[in-house]
């Protein structure tokens, strides 16, 4: 999925604040930024989960990411099982979400059009079906957060171009109302309010309407 739009439109809010934590337990989240170095980027973040990968076969063979992160999941869910009498194959299965974060750096920092070009290939492979299987039951997603205006470079990947487009969630910039909420209901329910109630109003009337509403208002 491709979570799209304007700068300051809360992206990274929306998938790190909200999707993440609404994910059951079998969930794992892995979040990661291009940068300069994607590939060698996506594969130290693995690492950290276990998960190895080498950035320079990678290049060459985009497959190995999806071979190895169903790798890691089924020896998490053998283990998970080890010891169960009778367990069910599906008691344990566990499910990872490799998130993406600013996705636009792909270009904005990264030069080299071969490992653009494999780094997307190597995330699209990722969800793809293998033989009759139940596209519910794929165990490794993945999330792209990116700024609109980068939208029409990303389809132009070819790895990228039907996934995007099938998969799409535009993200738009909140109105006054969504300001309000998101500006005074955390606080309530942490037992805080604002002692001046027209104060809230005051702060989402200077911000409204401007592309970075949401950074400006924190």
């Amino acid at each position: 999925v491709a979570v799209v739009g304007p700068s300051g439109a809360g992206k990274s809010s929306f998938v790190q604040a909200g999707v993440l934590p609404a994910l059951g337990e079998q969930w794992q989240s892995l979040v990661v930024r291009p940068g300069n170095t994607p590939l060698q980027n996506l594969c130290a973040k693995l690492a950290g989960a276990g998960v190895t990968v080498d950035p320079d076969q990678l290049r060459t063979n985009p497959a190995l990411l999806a071979q190895a992160l169903r790798s890691h999941i089924a020896a998490l869910d053998g283990k998970s099982r080890e010891g169960v009498a009778n367990a069910p194959a599906s008691a344990a299965s566990r499910r990872i979400l490799v998130v993406v974060d600013q996705f636009e750096e792909l270009f904005t920092m990264c030069l080299d059009a071969g490992e653009q070009r494999a780094y997307a290939e190597a995330l699209t492979q990722i969800g793809r079906r293998t033989g009759d299987e139940d596209p519910s039951t794929i165990p490794v997603r993945v999330v792209i957060t990116m700024r609109d205006d980068f939208l029409v470079r990303a389809a132009q990947l070819p790895a990228l171009r039907d996934a995007i487009s099938a998969n799409l969630q535009i993200l738009t910039t909140p109105v006054e109302a969504d300001l309000l909420r998101i500006l005074t209901e955390p606080a309530r329910r942490a037992g805080f309010r604002f002692e001046d109630d027209g104060l809230p109003k005051e702060m989402v009337a200077e911000v409204e309407g401007q592309p970075a509403a949401l950074a400006l208002l924190s």
